[in-house]
């Protein structure tokens, strides 16, 4: 069970350490600082594949101890103590930075889209072109809706 909870701790603390990185990013998309803004979604992509590596260790941990088909909260049920204790004080870190996470990053991705639509109707009134998904033009996709 140390196993499982030193990946929760992990998981925590990366999912802890990408909020200033989201953080960043949205003040970027606010101040439109284009470069910025990619430069954190390269650092996400970095964060994304360590979270899923700890992700994929935790579920194999889960299926080899025979846990396969349980949740956290109904693994953290079975323990005694303060074992149980420690499991439920790490399931909870665990939802709250996933929760803080989602927070930032909807926020963001919120933001961009806006800013997208803002450009686009920009530029179709000053009779410019827009780019759908398929690399044809047209007005009623974003340009970069594809990566959204």
């Amino acid at each position: 069970m140390d196993e499982l909870m030193k990946i929760l701790e992990a998981l925590t603390e990366a999912l802890n350490n990408s909020l200033p990185l989201e953080k960043e990013k949205f003040r970027a998309v606010q101040e439109d600082r284009i470069s910025t803004v990619e430069e954190c979604m390269v650092k996400e992509q970095a964060l994304a594949l360590k979270i899923k590596g700890l992700e994929q260790r935790r579920i194999k941990f889960m299926e080899e101890h025979g846990y396969g088909n349980m949740t956290l909260k109904e693994i953290a049920e079975t323990l005694k103590g303060e074992e149980q204790m420690k499991m439920n004080a790490l399931i909870e870190d665990v939802v709250l930075a996933v929760q803080n996470f989602n927070s930032y990053n909807d926020e963001s991705m919120k933001m961009i889209r806006l800013k997208l639509h803002t450009l686009e109707k920009t530029a179709a009134a000053e009779g410019g072109q827009t780019y759908g998904r398929k690399g044809t033009t047209g007005d009623d996709e974003h340009m970069m809706s594809r990566l959204l």
